[in-house]
């Protein structure tokens, strides 16, 4: 408790403790980081270089050992060989031929074939620049050689020479030459120089790094090349056991040097080579990448530190003010105030707040007027889709009276709609007496009847004590519209539409009905929630626009309480009842 108090007992000293805690997390956090970073990357950079020194000299020694290889092996398939080893004996041209064919291969390449040695049935040929050979030689000792090889090709690692008379190393490929009962009748021998294999395996830009030719029947190390015995035994044991090509982890020896690897076979005769670099090589180059990031943290953190006194001093008094004074506000929209004694900065954000503050007061304004402003608009939309929607059905009703030759009626349709719209315009107001909505009704129901006589008839028993009243224009038409489209229009017998008004109270109720076929009872409800589901996409399928228009203009004039409900029985009827209040006057409520 008393360290709790010590540090956290003041805004600057609650400031300190957690900067020095964090300081103290970062500067290990980054230290671990920048190791394991620099440990990745140095070992990335190092595989890399490792990937690319090998993939360089298996380029080298596969085109190499390659090319030598195929000139061998055409030698071998050569007539004169087939000849020979089938009947004994050599023309005297196929003789010419088969020596100045092997002249041709051990010249074409001197800088890798070292000799070539021919005995099949007793005829012998060399190519070598030694000319004696050794007299200890036999060439059925290579018969018995227990070497793995291909179609009777076989190869040998890194040797003394067999056939000529000198110790010099070289690697040999030959190849048994043998008769149709399988059993060898001659062997020809192709000695490649160790030298520049050797050479090559040196030419490293690795360091302590270097190369190993793996055998089935023995390994080769250069002899200029860093001195392991110890590990080159256990690659060399694990390649012969197979589990060279598994191995994930890098190899340590009997002293605990550990070594990574890479490794890739020669297509040309199997052998594995691997490049060896020590484990040690790659820490010296962490350990420094390490030390050097270290030193770089630290001073980070001393920086940090500094800095971190500084702006407490600078800020932790004002900022403490600041607070205060915005504690003591009690409006949205109430200023802050300063003294001239705090720094520059605060100040700046001192101004910015009271922006910030006045910016608030206009956007709640503005939206306030863009709701009112979008509630004007939503009804004058839904007004204005009154009238198009009903000009569409009359002017088709007028078109079908002239193609029947019916001038005088049409005439007369024409006149009505001429009134309708006179009321339906009313100089603009949106409110109109019920008497001019009953004359409206009376020219629409005129109109209609002109066209769909046949199928209903209609009652007006509105008593004229009412006329005096104010209704909302066009609340009365669509709810008509909607009696004989979806009513009586739908039902085989003659409908009957009844339009009348009582009162209740202090409210006028107007109840249009129809004796048609009515709704089911899941679509009525439908209807019903679209009724009063605010008007976002246009998307509503069961009432239109009518009906809601009808709803959401008295609702939105008079109240909540007020608007447009519906009753239905299916196979009986609709009642559809506007409740709104009695006026005499145009007045909002």
């Amino acid at each position: 408790m008393l360290l709790k108090k010590k540090l956290f007992h003041s805004l600057s000293s609650t400031i300190n403790a957690f900067y020095l805690i964090l300081i103290l997390l970062f500067t290990l956090l980054t230290t671990s980081i920048i190791y394991y970073v620099a440990s990745s990357q140095v070992s990335r950079n190092t595989e890399t270089t490792m990937d690319s020194v090998l993939q360089q000299k298996m380029s080298y020694f596969s085109d190499l050992y390659r090319n030598s290889f195929e000139q061998f092996y055409r030698l071998t398939k050569d007539q004169a060989v087939s000849q020979l080893a089938e009947s004994g004996r050599l023309s005297s041209n196929n003789y010419l031929a088969l020596s100045e064919q092997m002249e041709h291969l051990f010249r074409q390449n001197a800088s890798f074939v070292d000799s070539l040695y021919l005995n099949i049935n007793g005829y012998v040929l060399t190519q070598s620049d030694q000319q004696s050979l050794n007299p200890d030689f036999n060439h059925y000792g290579f018969y018995d050689l227990s070497v793995k090889g291909n179609e009777d090709y076989y190869w040998l690692n890194n040797h003394t020479d067999y056939i000529f008379d000198r110790q010099q190393a070289v690697q040999t490929v030959y190849h048994l030459v043998k008769d149709e009962a399988d059993n060898p009748i001659g062997i020809i021998v192709m000695n490649l120089k160790t030298a520049l294999v050797e050479r090559a395996l040196l030419d490293l830009s690795l360091g302590d790094s270097y190369m190993m030719i793996l055998s089935p029947d023995t390994y080769h190390v250069s002899e200029d090349a860093p001195s392991n015995t110890a590990i080159n035994h256990v690659i060399y044991q694990s390649f012969r056991k197979g589990q060279l090509s598994t191995l994930d982890q890098p190899l340590e020896d009997h002293d605990g040097n550990r070594y990574n690897l890479r490794t890739a076979i020669l297509g040309t005769n199997k052998w594995r080579f691997v490049l060896v670099t020590p484990k040690a090589r790659l820490f010296d180059s962490k350990m420094t990448l390490v030390l050097l990031f270290s030193v770089l943290a630290l001073l980070l953190a001393l920086v940090a530190v500094f800095f971190l006194r500084m702006i407490n001093r600078y800020l932790s008094s004002p900022i403490k003010k600041m607070a205060d004074s915005m504690m003591t506000t009690t409006t949205y929209h109430e200023k802050l105030s300063w003294s001239d004694d705090i720094p520059q900065e605060l100040v700046i954000l001192y101004q910015t707040y009271n922006r910030l503050t006045d910016r608030n007061v206009q956007l709640v304004e503005e939206s306030t007027a863009q709701q009112q402003e979008k509630m004007a608009l939503e009804v004058a939309l839904l007004h204005a889709q009154i009238n198009p929607h009903f000009l569409y059905n009359t002017l088709f009703s007028i078109k079908g009276l002239c193609d029947m030759g019916m001038n005088e009626e049409a005439s007369l349709m024409i006149s009505n709609l001429s009134d309708f719209f006179r009321t339906s315009l009313s100089r603009g107001k949106e409110v109109i007496s019920l008497a001019e909505e009953v004359k409206n009704i009376k020219s629409y129901l005129y109109m209609m009847e002109m066209r769909y006589g046949d199928f209903f008839t209609y009652t007006i028993a509105i008593p004229e004590r009412f006329y005096s009243y104010q209704i909302v224009k066009l609340s009365l038409q669509p709810l008509v519209e909607n009696a004989i489209y979806h009513g009586v229009m739908k039902d085989e017998k003659k409908g009957m539409i009844t339009i009348v008004a009582k009162e209740e109270g202090d409210d006028l109720i107007i109840i249009v009905s129809d004796n048609g076929k009515g709704i089911p009872p899941n679509r009525l409800k439908l209807i019903q929630d679209e009724i009063h589901t605010p008007y976002v996409t246009g998307s509503r399928e069961e009432t239109g626009v009518g009906l809601r228009s009808v709803h959401i203009r008295i609702r939105n004039r008079y109240g909540e309480r007020y608007g447009m409900s519906m009753a239905s029985v299916e196979g009986q009827g609709t009642r559809i009842i506007i409740r709104m209040p009695k006026m005499k006057e145009d007045h909002h409520v």
